[in-house]
């Protein structure tokens, strides 16, 4: 066996012997990749205080009491969102009574001050385009005349949800 492989050694170095050489070449390449930072969407919402209501013989929404709430969004820049409402807790629009809840106030939200021809919110959603700061949107509602109810305070939870859109 060691005869062999000095053989081979000297073989290869015998004059006349090929040696084969492997080419080489080397190219270098650029490596990239963006990363986008996901859509985003926060909001607040300040409280929506009616005051005192007074009842009046009205039976459209001009007679209604007025109360008024600010939405505070903030979406990425670009990125149109959808803001929908639910019917509060009572899940009819109603505030319920503070004292006795088994009295119940009807209100309505809009998104336009003029109560009359404004859509109501929550039958059409507000629609909107992102703009990285914070937007101010304006809920207008209004506590419907002809409501025979007990005196007390009233109150319910309303809940905003906000979605990105794809």
């Amino acid at each position: 066996m060691r005869r062999l492989w000095i053989f081979i050694v000297i073989a290869s170095l015998a004059p006349g012997a090929t040696v084969a050489m492997a080419l080489v070449d080397q190219k270098n390449f650029n490596v990239l990749a963006t990363v986008q930072t996901p859509a985003s969407v926060s909001m607040s919402v300040d409280p929506l205080v009616f005051g005192e209501v007074i009842e009046t013989s009205s039976s459209d929404h001009s007679g209604c009491t007025p109360g008024f709430s600010t939405i505070h969004i903030t979406a990425t820049a670009g990125k149109s969102y959808t803001i929908v409402h639910d019917a509060g807790l009572t899940h009819n629009s109603q505030m319920h009574g503070v004292s006795d809840p088994s009295h119940l106030l009807s209100f309505i939200l809009f998104t336009q001050p003029d109560h009359e021809s404004s859509p109501i919110f929550g039958v059409i959603p507000i629609i909107g385009t992102g703009n990285g700061s914070v937007q101010h949107i304006p809920i207008y509602a209004g506590v419907p005349p002809t409501q025979h109810v007990t005196n007390q305070d009233y109150t319910d939870t309303v809940t905003l949800t906000a979605t990105i859109n794809p």
